[in-house]
């Protein structure tokens, strides 16, 4: 079992909202570290934080990877915020993408502990790597389907800023395009 203890008490759990398909984790077993498939098994489908992070199925996310130029098919996804931003595995490291600045960071090396436990409870790493911050200030936001996500509007690359921008809730892949599309399909790092 994957100790979370801390990762709770920054994000504690909102609600369970089901599980995996029965093989899906499975699939995955030989391709992501062991400590990250016990916390998907034990954690599932689940809320976290009033509602910033989300646990998600490491096949979720490739085709977007792929549109941000990264390695899609050995991008892992284990959780993304409610700004869409996505923490994954990829070859022994743990990062993060957050769309709004098209920024790909490494938060930790191949220890999962580290990376769930100091990295992201971290209040500045949250507000630059995950907008922690904007969600924290909006306490009133609706809630989000599996399928969306928070966005300013206008973005970022077009002019806005996270003082003036408005924030709408949007389908998750279809605003990750638009966002790779923007920052002609590439991240800084």
């Amino acid at each position: 079992m994957t100790d979370i203890t801390d990762f709770l008490d920054t994000h504690p759990l909102d609600k369970r909202t089901g599980q995996f398909a029965a093989n899906e984790l499975e699939t995955y077993r030989e391709k992501i570290p062991q400590e990250l498939y016990d916390f998907l098994e034990q954690e599932q489908k689940s809320i976290y934080g009033n509602g910033f992070f989300r646990t998600v199925s490491p096949k979720d996310f490739h085709e977007v990877f792929d549109n941000w130029g990264l390695d899609g098919k050995n991008c892992f996804a284990f959780l993304r915020s409610s700004f869409g931003c996505i923490a994954y595995y990829h070859k022994e490291k743990y990062y993060v993408l957050n769309p709004h600045i098209a920024l790909n960071t490494t938060i930790s090396g191949n220890l999962f502990d580290l990376a769930l436990n100091l990295v992201l409870c971290n209040t500045t790493s949250l507000s630059v790597g995950f907008f922690y911050d904007l969600h924290l200030q909006y306490a009133t936001l609706p809630e989000l389907n599996e399928d969306e996500m928070y966005t300013l509007i206008p973005a970022l690359p077009l002019g806005g800023s996270k003082e003036t921008s408005k924030i709408e809730v949007v389908k998750m892949e279809v605003q990750l395009d638009i966002l790779a599309q923007l920052y002609d399909h590439r991240t800084s790092e």
